[in-house]
């Protein structure tokens, strides 16, 4: 990897807890997009130069206050003001709130009760997790316009209704739980199995799913969400499993039997098409697939029926499923197996 590349990638990682302690900080979200952003900008330019610093969040946070005193000082030259922007240098002591890590607090701080779950998610995504708009588009199956707007639409109401951006009290996490988790989840997602770029997994966003989900469960250990217990169990199938070939497949589709009891979607639905797949026959699988009539847009439901078509030897369909999915974006490594896969059709 070139050290410019890696230099990038570290900041990226970095940016998403930096800016959830300077919105900690200002109180404002604008306010500290901008001055994280001017402090990733001046990591990109010094580091590969100079050397990337032995503390690279603590060189961020400090060039991110900074940023953020001058842009106080330039919008308002009053003592408050002046006051204000320079206690942001002063030590701070952990704040007394049950939610100690700033990112997870943020979390809980976006998922307000006047926004819908979707929108919570969406917002915590882009604004914390450092995803593009494209990247919350994808995770939560819709256009990437659609989701502009409704990020738009998101920051004008916060503004409208005066939602003041604070962490909610300990009673309050039960009701935000459906989002945080959500987010975590996606974050997680995201990062094991990228969805665009160069990289098959992202994983610094795995890690810090990881690290988010071992804080949540040991601050609420007593609410897990169905959802992802069953999920977690799907999992540990493959997991467990000494090789492919000896995956339990019967094990798999009763989980996700399961699954689709506590939620159902067309993307459950495909993943279980999947496994029965694995199980009962390509044909089988197929057929599942084709009954899921949503989802013409994501390119994994293409790429599934193209598999699927491809070991039926339905080739002319293959080949139509497989540049259906190229077209729609993958990531880099997903798109060259399926070149691989279009290539191999006779």
């Amino acid at each position: 990897m070139h050290a410019g590349d890696a230099v990038a990638r570290l900041v990226r990682e970095e940016r998403s807890r930096v800016l959830a302690t300077l919105i900690r900080v200002t109180g404002s979200v604008d306010l500290a997009e901008d001055a994280a952003q001017d402090a990733v900008v001046r990591a990109l330019e010094t580091w590969p130069r100079d050397g990337v610093p032995d503390n690279p969040r603590a060189w961020l946070t400090v060039a991110a206050k900074r940023r953020a005193i001058d842009l106080i000082r330039r919008e308002n030259k009053r003592a408050g003001k002046e006051a204000e922007a320079v206690s942001m240098f002063e030590p701070t002591p952990d704040p007394p709130d049950v939610v100690r890590d700033d990112l997870l607090r943020l979390v809980f701080t976006c998922c307000h009760p006047a926004l819908a779950v979707d929108t919570q998610v969406a917002l915590a995504l882009r604004t914390l997790a450092g995803l593009s708009t494209a990247d919350v588009a994808r995770g939560l199956l819709v256009p990437e316009a659609t989701m502009a707007k409704r990020l738009t639409r998101a920051k004008q109401k916060i503004a409208r209704a005066a939602i003041p951006y604070r962490v909610p009290a300990a009673e309050e996490l039960p009701g935000r739980l459906d989002g945080v988790a959500a987010t975590v989840y996606l974050i997680f997602n995201e990062g094991y199995a990228a969805g665009a770029g160069a990289d098959l997994m992202r994983v610094g966003l795995v890690a810090e799913a990881v690290r988010l989900s071992r804080l949540l469960a040991e601050l609420m250990p007593d609410e897990h969400p169905d959802p992802y217990v069953v999920q977690a169990a799907i999992a540990a199938c493959h997991a467990l499993a000494p090789s492919y070939a000896e995956t339990n497949w019967d094990a798999v589709v009763s989980w996700y039997d399961v699954l689709l009891t506590v939620r159902d979607g067309p993307v459950v639905r495909l993943n279980r098409a999947a496994a029965v797949s694995e199980r009962d026959g390509p044909g089988a699988g197929l057929a599942l697939v084709d009954a899921i009539d949503t989802l013409d847009g994501y390119p994994y439901w293409h790429a599934t029926r193209a598999e699927l078509l491809h070991r039926l030897g339905r080739t002319a369909a293959a080949r139509d499923a497989y540049l259906r999915a190229l077209a729609l974006g993958m990531s880099e490594p997903q798109q060259d197996h399926l070149r691989r896969r279009l290539a191999a059709l006779p």
